[in-house]
């Protein structure tokens, strides 16, 4: 496996779930949802770990502590918070980017890992998108 960078997309405030919390800060087993995406990177060991979250999310910096975290603001989508990303932690970086999102903690290891596999064994990278 080639070197592995994973983006969480963690910016959304989850406003439909009529919260103070962030969609992501919802606990399930008793972690935090955007733990649980974080701990699966670290399963995976990405080299580098980025969490794209809003303005006001201290407690989102908190919980993906010591993943690197990039703030989004103001929000404009999926495609500018990976910008948000690239542009501040992974210019330089050669490999693999697996993107997350903070809201889905449910997806296992075992499928990660057959994804990362599939799209390292691609050669035409038109075909990975």
């Amino acid at each position: 496996m080639s070197k592995l960078a994973v983006v969480i997309l963690a910016a959304g405030k989850g406003e439909r779930m009529q919260s103070p919390l962030p969609k992501v800060m919802h606990k399930i087993a008793g972690l935090e949802m955007v733990r649980h995406v974080t701990l699966l990177a670290n399963h995976l060991k990405a080299e580098k770990t980025v969490v794209v979250i809003g303005e006001d999310m201290e407690d989102v910096k908190q919980a993906v502590h010591p993943a690197d975290t990039v703030v989004q603001s103001p929000p404009r989508g999926t495609g500018d918070a990976l910008k948000q990303a690239y542009d501040k932690y992974l210019k330089k970086f050669d490999g693999t980017v697996l993107v997350m999102f903070g809201d889905t903690p449910l997806i296992s290891l075992a499928t990660c890992q057959s994804l990362i596999r599939t799209l390292e064994s691609v050669t035409d990278p038109a075909v990975a998108v």
